[in-house]
């Protein structure tokens, strides 16, 4: 949610604490009838200003991270849960999966368990990260295994 100041300087008004009472109006979801306090003293009605473009809200963006976790139920289930419906998730994906046993035991996923993860949450992008040194080189294997669990949009990192 923002305040357009373009807005406010067009209706003559200074941005100022009352300004915190409009948005908060608007997160209520409160009537457009209702009213705000102004820095004049008078009013005025919450759809006025809105209709004025005093207030843009705008949708936001899901962002999940997922590191340091063993793929292992439930807690495989409960990643899901935190990942469900973001528009980017930013993974760990320490291992290849030739190396699964050794990811769990120190705590860690594989590219294609991220991948796993990312479809089942239903992501936009999944963004791979935190590789071990031992595969320096070899980020093109972590994407293409990633993409065979998953099937969207994978990038690493940033």
């Amino acid at each position: 949610m923002n305040v357009a100041r373009t807005a406010l300087d067009r209706l003559g008004l200074a941005p100022g604490p009352w300004v915190r009472r409009l948005k908060e109006a608007v997160f209520r979801g409160e009537p457009r009838e209702s009213r705000i306090p102004l820095p004049s003293g008078g009013t005025a009605t919450l759809g006025s200003l809105r209709d004025a473009g005093a207030v843009l809200v705008t949708e936001g963006q899901k962002v999940a991270y997922v590191a340091d976790c063993a793929w292992a139920e439930p807690q495989a289930e409960r990643l899901v849960t935190l990942a469900r419906g973001a528009h980017l998730l930013y993974c760990e994906a320490a291992f290849l999966e030739e190396d699964a046993e050794r990811a769990r035991d120190r705590y860690h996923l594989t590219a294609f368990q991220a991948g796993e993860l990312a479809r089942r949450a239903g992501v936009g992008e999944l963004r791979l990260f935190h590789f071990s040194p031992k595969y320096r080189g070899r980020e093109a294997q972590f994407l293409a295994e990633a993409r065979e669990s998953f099937g969207g949009a994978i990038a690493v990192g940033r």
